[in-house]
């Protein structure tokens, strides 16, 4: 269920990104012409807000079990 959550949250979040971007490019089409390097700036940097969005998830399970080396999940002793 939780991996369902993951990949729900991670598409909303790509189609979020998505729309903000393709409305900043409308919002500059009718205030100007697009020049070039406005086209460029926005939709890389929309690229990038999506490749970060998707990798974050991937960060925070790798941190968390990472964190198990540093302080171990089971008490001193160990169960039994």
């Amino acid at each position: 269920m939780m991996y369902n959550v993951l990949i729900f949250f991670r598409w909303g979040g790509v189609i979020v990104i998505t729309i903000g971007c393709m409305g900043v490019f409308i919002g500059e089409a009718v205030k100007s012409r697009l020049s070039p390097v406005k086209i460029i700036v926005v939709g890389s940097s929309g690229v990038l807000a999506v490749m970060v969005f998707w990798s974050l998830p991937n960060l925070a399970n790798i941190g968390r079990s990472d964190s198990t080396i540093i302080v171990p999940d089971q008490p001193i002793g160990s169960y039994r």
